[in-house]
Formats: structure tokens, sequence, C-alpha cells
């Protein structure tokens, strides 16, 4: 945001508003897990992150929108909430056939998500071309790459390990 925009002395106060997504999907996030299943929750939110960020990318790299300042805060602040919905729930999906070894699971999914994020993180960094395309792309690609695995990588009945 600082070196497209140049944001400056108010770099904090649209830092802030962004983060408010993410402050916000924690409250709306305690309401809907009791009125939806974690796995459709989880798929309805990444279709949605990675329809708006796909799409968003493409009507930035074709010229056909400007990426103003209002509009990245805008579409930062909806992504930062969609991300808010899924973290959590994703985790809870991920460790779910664990729960005898939740501690294990937890380290394991932890650590592979730091992983993954460092890797694609640093290539959506490199990536950087004085635009807001490939954070878009990033997003988008990401989301589906994630619907993919969760609609086809995951049985939709998990069977629980037995405890010990």
């Amino acid at each position: 945001m600082q070196g497209i925009y140049d944001a400056g002395a108010m770099f904090p106060v649209y830092f802030a508003i962004i983060a408010l997504g993410v402050g916000f999907s924690s409250f709306i996030n305690s309401r809907l897990v009791y009125r939806f299943e974690i796995r459709t929750l989880v798929t309805r939110v990444l279709m949605i992150l990675g329809t708006l960020s796909l799409t968003e990318a493409a009507l930035v790299a074709s010229g056909l929108i400007e990426a103003s300042l209002a509009g990245f805060i805008m579409m930062m602040t909806v992504s930062t909430f969609c991300l808010g919905l899924l973290f959590g729930n994703i985790n809870a999906l991920a460790m779910e056939p664990f729960g005898h070894m939740a501690g294990v699971a937890s380290g394991v999914v932890g650590a592979s998500t730091m992983l993954i994020g460092v890797l694609v993180g640093g290539v959506v960094g490199m990536s950087f071309d004085g635009t807001i395309v490939p954070l878009l792309l990033g997003f988008g690609l990401t989301s589906v790459t994630s619907l993919t695995l969760i609609l086809f990588g995951i049985p939709k009945k998990i069977e629980k390990a037995p405890a010990v």
C-alpha cells in the first residue's frame, strides 16, 4: 500500500480499516458455525474469495478498472474478512480426524501452514510489478487450489481415528 499509493502518515489508518475485516469476521463466524457445517462454510468462502480476487485481477490487468486506493482498501477489507472466516475453520477441518492426538496434529498443521505460506508468499512477493495484480492472483489462485483440495482431496465423511 505504501509503495503503490504513497499512503504516508495515513498508512496506519488505512491498515486499521483493512484489519476491521478480520475483526468483524470473528464476530460473524461465531454465528455462522452454528448455522452451517464447517466444510460448507469453508467451500463457500473460498468460492467467494477466489471469484472476487480473480475477477478483480482480470479487470485491473486488462485496464477496465483502475486500482484506486479506496478500491484497494475495500478489496483488502473483504479479503481479510474472508481470510478471517477461513483460518480457524480450515484448521478445525484439518484436525477433525485427529481428535485423539490434537496437540501433534495442531503442530503439524501449524508448521505445514507456515511452510506453505512462506513459499507462496515468497512467489507472490517476487511477482510484485508495481500493481496489485500479483496480490489478487495470489489470493485467487490459492483460494482455487484450497477449494480443489477440499472438494476432491478430503472425503465428505471423515472417519475419526479411534482413541488410543
